[in-house]
């Protein structure tokens, strides 16, 4: 009997995923795509600064720290950047995949973080939990080829494509990284 072995060949990118031209998204998403250092976003995946390094450096007790009234702490923005990377990919998986379920509304973010109890969960479980889900979206990212990234759908009334949603992934961490070490580690 003849025994036949699957082979799986990894899939090899022949193209680029330019940063976006911000002139086609709206003005709240320029920061954000303007953070990311690379110009292609699989590099910038591959080069992604090194959140859960950086956040290991602080202390337990700064973790419940917030630096003034009705703001989050620490734990409470890791877990804002969990919750809104999961979004934001969901986000990117339907426009790559031309589901008709569009418009894609926003999330209010407030009550998302309300609803979490970050402040009840430990350090670790935050940081495992976001390992993993940095780990998801930068294979997401991977799986799309030209044809996904150029798909355009709606989100809150704008139109954007998965690879812009991927620079917004990329920026939004380093938005609240550098809130961490302006506002929090004071």
């Amino acid at each position: 009997m003849l025994k036949c072995a699957l082979v799986f060949l990894p899939f090899v990118k022949t193209y680029t995923m330019p940063k976006p031209d911000l002139q086609t998204l709206p003005q709240h998403l320029h920061e954000e795509i303007s953070l990311v250092p690379q110009d292609d976003l699989i590099e910038a995946f591959a080069q992604r600064f090194d959140a859960l390094a950086f956040l290991k450096t602080i202390d337990d007790e700064k973790w419940m720290y917030a630096y003034a009234k009705d703001k989050w702490t620490i734990k409470g923005v890791v877990q804002h950047l969990i919750d809104a990377e999961r979004i934001l990919c969901n986000r990117a998986l339907v426009i790559a995949r031309r589901d008709t379920n569009q418009p894609l509304l926003s999330f209010e973010e407030k009550d998302y973080a309300l609803y979490a109890y970050a402040d009840k969960r430990t350090k670790e479980h935050l940081m495992s939990e976001f390992s993993a889900v940095q780990q998801s979206s930068k294979k997401l990212f991977e799986s799309f080829n030209d044809d996904h990234l150029q798909n355009k759908g709606t989100v809150n009334n704008y139109t954007i494509d998965p690879n812009a949603l991927g620079f917004v992934i990329l920026g939004h961490t380093l938005h609240h990284i550098k809130l961490i070490k302006e506002r929090y580690l004071v």
